[in-house]
C-alpha cells in the first residue's frame, strides 16, 4: 500500500468521523429545541388565566374561587364564582344544547345561557383548542408524548370525570379524544367518574 492510498483511506475514515460527529451533534441539538419547544408549550397551561381556571374546575371540587379579570362578569363584584361540578356537567352536557336553525350550530338552550353555565363553555372551548394544538404539534414530532407529562393529570381528568366525551363527540374534538385515550390509566381512586 502507497503512502497516497494510506491518506486517502486516512481522509475518507477522517470525513466518515466528522459526518459521524456532526449528525449526533445534529440529533442533540434537534432534541434539545423540541424540549425547548415542549417547555414553551406546556408553560402556556400555567400562564394564561383561561387555561389555568380549566385546570381548577377540573381538579378542584364544589368551592367558592375568585376569577381571573377576563372573567369578572361571571362573578360577583369581587369576581368571586361559585364553582359547582353539576353547573359544569349541565353546560357540557349534549343535553343542554339545541340546534339553532339561524346559525346552524348548537348553542345552550335559552334556560341554560346564564353566567353560571356560560363560563364553562367558554374556558373549556379554550382548553380544548389548547389540547388540539398540543395533539398537532404530538403528530408533526414536534412534541413526545413524554414531553406532555405534565398536564397528563388533567387530561386524565377531563377523562374520569365523564362529562366531557359526549360533547367532544358532538363537536368533532377528536385530537382532545386521542389525547384522552393516549393517556388513560385504569381508573385510579382519585379519578373516578362521576355519577350520571
Amino acid at each position: 500500500m502507497q503512502i497516497s492510498e494510506i491518506f486517502q483511506a486516512m481522509s475518507i475514515i477522517g470525513a466518515a468521523v466528522t459526518i459521524g460527529i456532526a449528525a449526533l451533534t445534529f440529533a442533540r441539538t434537534q432534541k434539545w429545541q423540541q424540549l425547548r419547544f415542549a417547555t414553551e408549550v406546556i408553560d402556556k397551561i400555567y400562564s394564561d388565566d383561561n387555561l389555568r381556571l380549566a385546570l381548577r374546575f377540573l381538579d378542584w371540587h364544589d368551592r367558592e374561587m375568585v376569577l381571573p379579570e377576563t372573567y369578572a362578569q361571571y362573578g360577583d363584584a369581587k369576581r368571586k364564582f361559585n364553582h359547582k361540578i353539576a353547573n359544569m356537567t349541565i353546560a357540557m352536557s349534549i343535553g343542554s344544547r339545541e340546534y339553532d336553525k339561524g346559525t346552524r350550530v348548537y348553542d345552550l338552550k335559552e334556560e341554560y345561557r346564564k353566567p353560571q353555565f356560560i363560563i364553562y363553555v367558554e374556558v373549556f372551548d379554550q382548553f380544548f383548542d389548547y389540547l388540539c394544538q398540543i395533539h398537532t404539534f404530538i403528530e408533526a414530532g414536534l412534541i413526545d408524548d413524554k414531553n406532555v407529562t405534565p398536564i397528563a393529570y388533567f387530561i386524565r381528568r377531563l377523562d374520569a370525570l365523564g362529562i366531557f366525551r359526549a360533547f367532544l363527540e358532538k363537536y368533532e374534538g377528536k385530537e382532545v379524544l386521542d389525547l384522552m385515550s393516549r393517556f388513560r390509566i385504569s381508573s385510579p381512586e382519585w379519578v373516578q367518574p362521576l355519577a350520571p
